[in-house]
């Protein structure tokens, strides 16, 4: 028999919100800073772009998933613990990028400039990374919990 009720949708709470709008924007930052990079030669500045355009992505499809209620649908277990692992990977990468570039600019003390070498506009999409790749880290965590406790559930 084909059950056509929808699946459960999750309430939304103003953090979570506040969650998806600001990787909504880190996304567009990245997408438009990866295009400004190539434009004005800062060649360090394009892959920490590239990260915080990835990162962005899963987190938003992630929750988008959750609040639709089909994120087990669409992400198992393997492929939830494949994103915590990519997560650590993008945070561990940027912060050291982070660091790396800060460390760069307060060293030759530079201004912020967008141009060729400009180490602290290279730091922006770093630090913005991070951020976003530990909210991914947090939430790839609970869904995995959440996915035990409904599997035990299932079970018994």
């Amino acid at each position: 028999m084909i059950n056509n009720t929808a699946p459960p949708v999750q309430p939304t709470s103003g953090i979570s919100i506040l969650k998806i709008i600001f990787a909504t924007l880190c996304m567009f930052i990245g997408f438009f800073g990866v295009f400004v990079s190539f434009w004005k030669s800062n060649n360090y500045a394009v892959a920490p772009f590239l990260f915080l355009e990835i990162v962005c992505v899963l987190l938003i499809n992630v929750n988008a998933s959750y609040k639709r209620g089909k994120l087990f649908e669409v992400y198992s277990r393997t492929k939830l613990q494949i994103v915590f692992i990519l997560a650590c990977i993008v945070c561990a990468l940027c912060f050291v990028s982070f660091i790396f570039f800060l460390q760069n600019g307060i060293r030759r003390k530079q201004d912020f400039h967008v141009d060729y070498d400009g180490y602290y506009f290279a730091a922006l999409p770093s630090g913005l990374a991070v951020i976003n790749s530990v909210l991914l880290i947090f939430d790839s965590r609970m869904y995995m919990r959440m996915f035990d406790q409904q599997t035990i559930t299932r079970v018994f």
